[in-house]
């Protein structure tokens, strides 16, 4: 996730939104630090799976499964811990498996205001879909 001020001023820029994650869906977030500094990462909300994470490299592969095709070690897919704050190595990459077990809009953001005014954060919207949209209770 580089962040916004390192971006060139004319680029496009999408919006850091993860969304169209269906209830009951498993999401593996695999992120990825393009800058020489740790940075602590926190995910609120129910703990996610801490899969694993590398310094110094690139993740190896699009995707897990990628990644696990590929016979990388790097993933501890038998025992991982669970967590909802977690180092990212400084220019390396760490990934995160969580499952949508209700309708939130949640946010992974860099622990440090620094980093976060940085841009570095997403939004991530789960078990709202199109299909299933959000539903709020009337007061009146």
């Amino acid at each position: 996730m580089l962040p916004l001020l390192f971006h060139a001023p004319n680029e496009t820029l999408v919006k850091p939104i993860i969304g169209n994650l269906p209830l009951d869906s498993v999401v593996d977030l695999i992120i990825e630090n393009q800058i020489n500094e740790t940075i602590p990462f926190y995910k609120p909300g129910d703990p996610s799976w801490f899969l694993g994470s590398r310094g110094q490299q690139r993740f190896p592969g699009n995707t897990v499964q990628d990644a696990i095709d590929s016979d990388s070690k790097s993933l501890n897919l038998q025992d991982p811990a669970l967590v909802i704050v977690h180092d990212l190595p400084s220019l390396g990459w760490s990934v995160l498996r969580f499952k949508v077990t209700s309708q939130q809009a949640t946010i992974i953001h860099a622990a440090k205001l620094r980093h976060f005014a940085l841009g570095m954060s997403a939004p991530i919207l789960e078990g709202i879909t199109e299909d299933t949209p959000i539903k709020f209770q009337s007061r009146w």
